[in-house]
């Protein structure tokens, strides 16, 4: 870097506020990473997909800093800002499958969660639940009105609801037989306590 004419300076230990720049730029990433995981329904296993889909919609967008610039624009003025059409994060989408030796009756594409883009391809990476596994694809169609993780969370807890009432009114059902039960026994039974002795006797 010296051969460039760049010093390298390192700030001092434990302390955040010579990093301002860097602590808001962070600040930044993890807070806009935190919306899309709660808006989405994304569970925290995937942040790393939401921080790097956060970092390429950043550096997409205008910033006030470089005077309501595009990023993105400054460095590649020569490139297209979108290679492909942003989608939703988190959104439901279906990734078709028209490879070799499938059956005619086999299924044409994967259900899947739309978890941003990828530097490598030109396409949209997405993630099977069911399959767990990535698919890279650029044939895709999206359904962005719905969110497919969270739909899946918000019937598993419907269900977990659901299956706690009826164990309540199953555990009611036999208390209330096992109470009946005792009832009936005690009135057939009676118990006459002798001075040594206990006896019972079935009336």
């Amino acid at each position: 870097m010296k051969s460039h004419g760049i010093l390298h300076q390192t700030s001092c230990a434990y302390t955040p506020q010579q990093n301002g720049v860097a602590e808001r730029k962070n600040k930044h990433l993890v807070e806009t990473t935190h919306t899309l995981l709660i808006h989405g329904g994304v569970p925290q296993c995937f942040w790393g997909d939401a921080i790097l889909s956060v970092c390429y919609l950043i550096n997409r967008m205008p910033s006030s800093v470089l005077k309501n610039k595009i990023p993105h624009s400054i460095l590649f003025s020569h490139e297209s800002l979108h290679l492909l059409p942003p989608k939703i994060f988190g959104s439901t989408c279906f990734v078709h499958n028209f490879g070799p030796g499938l059956d005619k009756l086999f299924a044409r594409s994967y259900k899947c969660v739309f978890l941003g883009f990828t530097r490598s391809k030109k396409g949209y990476k997405c993630f099977s639940r069911s399959l767990n596994r990535y698919f890279i694809s650029a044939d895709v169609t999206f359904t962005e009105s719905s969110f497919y993780l969270k739909s899946l969370s918000s019937l598993m807890s419907h269900l977990i609801k659901y299956i706690f009432q009826l164990f309540v009114i199953l555990l009611s059902c036999l208390m209330f037989l096992l109470s009946r039960l005792l009832h009936h026994l005690l009135r057939f039974i009676v118990v006459v306590k002798l001075p040594n002795v206990h006896q019972v006797i079935l009336l």
